[in-house]
């Protein structure tokens, strides 16, 4: 009787052919030998690795993809291969995109800048973003901080940045630009602006470790009668003992805002909400060397909630 021969494998199926995955994440990827009769083979030893190098990527034995944090975005094409091991040339390849982590949140303060056809041709102020997932919203202040005007966007699969202002004729300026992350944590958004009803346009950027000054510094506040009870604050120290800032919050869904403005010392914090509202203004106390600083909040001199920062 003649001896039966093992199947030999003819090729090999990668799946999935094309695979997402967040940096930060990993991914499994699985393969299955044929033989010429396109028969499955069981037990086959197969060999896992990435046909290109790529600075935070990684493949085991398993067929296990690894992206770290901080990974950059990209389409990789045929970056993951499988292949068998008694006959290399018998292999397989999928392509992976890399997408940017998303924003998991927090508070970034910068700068705006008008470049044409404005009055003065700069009107320099702060822009203080809340993001949650790839959502954010925020407020840009006027240059003396009596008035501000909230936006609201969203970031992309690969970090674009896209949003537009509320209110004041509608959503008339639109932002445009790019998210940066630096060892897998968002540290700035930069982009352009532009009004083409005017027409005015110009740049802004928001990036907490270059801001000048003391600040910003950033935290919570609480307004247990108030709803939603509690949101976000940050604060802007400038060196000339004066503050701006912004407390946010969501309501039903919308991003809601105040800005306020005041001043500061080495011991006392002091400022009032422009746009009046339940809450009128706030003290508290300020200490450089910790860069920390409690307080409270007030209806005229009613005391009706507390606020914190801390140096994040």
């Amino acid at each position: 009787m003649a001896a039966i021969l093992p199947p030999v494998p003819a090729q090999v199926v990668i799946s999935p052919k094309s695979a997402v995955v967040v940096a930060g994440k990993n991914v499994q990827f699985t393969a299955t030998v044929y033989d010429s009769s396109k028969k499955k083979i069981k037990g086959v030893k197969l060999d896992w690795s990435l046909a290109s190098t790529v600075a935070g990527c990684s493949i085991n034995k398993n067929g296990v993809l690894t992206v770290d944090k901080g990974t950059t975005p990209e389409t990789y094409s045929d970056l993951v291969q499988v292949a068998v091991q008694t006959n290399p040339a018998i292999l397989a390849q999928a392509t992976v995109s890399i997408l940017a982590e998303p924003f998991s949140g927090g508070v970034f303060i910068g700068t705006h800048e008008c470049t044409a056809e404005c009055n003065n041709g700069s009107n320099p102020g702060a822009f203080v973003i809340h993001a949650a997932g790839t959502t954010f919203n925020g407020l840009a202040f006027s240059d003396d901080d009596s008035s501000f005007q909230k936006f609201s966007g969203t970031i992309g699969k690969n970090g674009n940045v896209s949003a537009a202002f509320e209110g004041g004729g509608g959503h008339e300026i639109f932002i445009t630009g790019s998210i940066t992350f630096t060892g897998g944590i968002a540290t700035g958004i930069s982009g352009t602006w532009t009004q083409p009803s005017k027409p005015q346009s110009g740049t802004w950027t928001t990036d907490a470790a270059t801001v000048p000054g003391a600040g910003p510094k950033i935290g919570t506040w609480s307004v247990p009668k108030q709803t939603p009870p509690s949101g976000s604050v940050a604060v802007i120290f400038n060196d000339d003992y004066t503050l701006s800032g912004i407390a946010m919050h969501k309501d039903n869904g919308k991003a809601e805002g105040s800005g306020f403005s005041g001043t500061w010392t080495s011991d006392d914090i002091s400022f009032t909400f422009s746009g009046g509202g339940s809450v009128t203004g706030g003290t508290g106390t300020y200490n450089p060397a910790t860069k920390t600083g409690p307080g409270h909040l007030y209806n005229n001199t009613t005391k009706v909630g507390s606020w914190t920062i801390s140096n994040m």
